[in-house]
């Protein structure tokens, strides 16, 4: 029974494994806001901030957005230096806001976390390939065309980053990613190439 269960779940994780978008968060033209400040994604899609020094990006409360405050929600994100990728998994209003600028300028955005429904396909037109999923010791990332890839980051399903690929080696435009050390459960992948970045979910078996 117990067995039963467990294939029940591995099995309905994999069906909900869905084609995942990253959204980039910037710094606005006057340097003191987030651009875009209110952001609407689906459940298990990246955020990645791309702010320079000395711009942080600390979650907040509600009521700590509202007062333009600064305490940082305990458990929640924190860039320092303005760079990181969010993977947003629970569903909602996520509340973040710069330390340094919130009180004098404001500097303050949202995320708004859509719950994802029904099954789509991983796989999605026009991107590259990812393969096998689930996979236990190996991923097998398939480049689309002729792009070049400059890095390759994996961050489990907490947006924590468990491996980078700097200029990763490419042969037959395929990278061979080793994940034989990474713990089961589910990660993103994210590929960084000359047409953007893009991002895969992928279970460790």
């Amino acid at each position: 029974m117990k067995k039963i269960l467990l294939q029940f779940l591995f099995l309905t994780i994999l069906a909900n494994l869905n084609a995942q978008q990253t959204f980039t968060v910037n710094m606005g033209s006057d340097g003191f806001s987030f651009d875009p400040a209110q952001l609407t994604v689906n459940q298990g899609d990246i955020v990645h901030f791309n702010l320079p020094a000395p711009h942080n990006v600390t979650q907040v409360s509600q009521t700590t957005w509202n007062a333009n405050q600064t305490t940082p929600l305990p458990g929640g994100f924190l860039f320092p230096n303005g760079s990181g990728d969010y993977t947003a998994n629970t569903p909602g209003t996520i509340y973040y806001v710069c330390t340094i600028h919130v009180a004098s300028d404001g500097m303050k955005g949202t995320i708004t976390v859509n719950v994802v429904t029904g099954i789509n396909d991983i796989h999605y037109s026009g991107a590259g390939k990812l393969y096998p999923n689930p996979a236990t010791d190996y991923i097998t990332y398939q480049i689309k065309g002729t792009s070049v890839v400059h890095e390759i980051k994996i961050v489990d399903i907490t947006g924590k980053t468990v491996k980078i690929l700097q200029k990763p080696e490419v042969s037959d435009y395929q990278v061979i990613i080793d994940i034989a050390n990474l713990n089961k459960g589910i990660y993103f992948i994210l590929v960084k190439s000359d047409d953007g970045i893009e991002s895969r979910k992928f279970l460790k078996a």
